[in-house]
């Protein structure tokens, strides 16, 4: 039986409206808005058609859809087009449907990460509280005063299953929620930037241990604003550390700073921030760094940014590489059990394009003229 929620979904995995998809497959866009209503089912030649545009198996759009109770933190601009944020939850669906189908057969790393705060203390959470959160987090895994040398990796052998995609948008970085007591996070690839990027992943982490036992309406009355600052200085405190800044330069400089950020793995703009935020300068000692800061235009991109490789996560490129190295899978029965495209597993899965999309030049048979 046809699921119509399934086809809003597919749809905003692909970022295209009712009537953009109506023009593509020959229908009209009232007829699509009835499919997913549910006052419609498509024709078989109807899903035919809708599946060949949106790259996805026919059989999928009849599976019943996972309830998933968790609010969804998004680290944008309030400019942001609705469509991103719809597409950014709709692919983190998709991967957390994959993720939990190959757990059938695969172990995944349990969780190592601090309690969240009940509702109430996370309605009223200090920055204190967040900070102490932060120490907490990292003297669980034992980092000490040491940098974090791969927060990718380090967030899923502690059980937070990432992904990464493109969202089309520049003012988005990703999203994050809780789907059946797992954390799950999708990060942009839209800004390759390694320093970026581990920000963006420990400010997710921030909402997944701050806002887990937040309503939507706890988060509209707390502001988007003021959520989004908590989830940043939860991020600054577990990236650079206090008791390690506080006994850094004691003329803090641009110069000095770029030597901080190839250390800490934090942009400068994150690092005069931080250091402001720990009272190591003042708000004229911040002005004067960001003046000098934007005369030298780094804020379109800092020295060493490319400098350094973006982590990439791994756990599911192994997952899939176990399966079926030891499993006894084919690469057809991972697209079969997934009931997903070879692409959108070679994207969510962060596998090297081909890994599963070139079967049918791999299955070509090879043939020889006889002469």
């Amino acid at each position: 039986m046809f699921n119509p929620e399934r086809l809003v979904l597919a749809r905003s995995a692909r970022r295209i409206n009712q009537e953009e998809l109506a023009n593509k497959i020959g229908y009209s866009p009232s007829m699509i808005s009835r499919w997913e209503s549910g006052s419609n089912l498509p024709s078989a030649e109807a899903l035919v058609k809708i599946s060949k545009e949106l790259n996805i198996s026919e059989r999928w759009f009849s599976l019943k859809l996972p309830k998933y109770k968790g609010i969804y933190q998004f680290r944008s601009l309030k400019r942001t087009d609705i469509s991103a944020r719809y597409k950014a939850k709709a692919r983190l669906a998709f991967f957390y449907e994959i993720t939990k189908t190959l757990e059938q057969w695969v172990d995944y790393p349990k969780l190592n990460l601090v309690q969240s705060p009940n509702q109430t203390e996370a309605v009223n959470i200090t920055y204190k509280r967040i900070e102490e959160l932060a120490e907490e987090q990292r003297k669980l895994w034992k980092l000490g005063r040491r940098p974090i040398k791969n927060l990718t990796r380090l967030l899923e052998s502690s059980g937070v299953m990432i992904t990464k995609d493109w969202l089309d948008s520049d003012d988005m970085d990703g999203v994050s929620t809780w789907i059946n007591d797992r954390p799950y996070i999708l990060v942009a690839k839209d800004k390759n930037n390694y320093f970026r990027n581990r920000f963006d992943n420990a400010h997710e982490l921030g909402h997944i241990i701050l806002h887990k036992k937040l309503s939507d309406k706890d988060c509209e009355s707390i502001g988007h604003k003021e959520i989004e600052q908590q989830a940043n200085h939860f991020a600054s405190c577990l990236l650079m550390p206090s008791a390690s800044l506080s006994l850094s330069y004691r003329n803090i400089t641009l110069e000095n700073l770029l030597i901080e950020k190839r250390y800490w793995g934090s942009s400068v703009a994150a690092l005069i921030m931080r250091n402001h935020s720990l009272g190591l300068i003042d708000n004229d000692h911040k002005t004067r760094l960001f003046r000098n800061y934007s005369y030298r235009k780094w804020r379109y991109g800092e020295p060493y940014d490319d400098d350094f490789e973006v982590e990439k996560p791994e756990l599911m490129y192994n997952t899939i590489k176990l399966l079926l190295s030891e499993g006894g899978f084919q690469k057809e029965d991972i697209i079969d059990r997934t009931f997903y495209s070879a692409e959108d597993l070679e994207e969510l899965c962060i596998l090297p394009r081909g890994t599963l999309s070139n079967l049918d030049i791999q299955r070509r048979q090879k043939l020889r003229l006889l002469i």
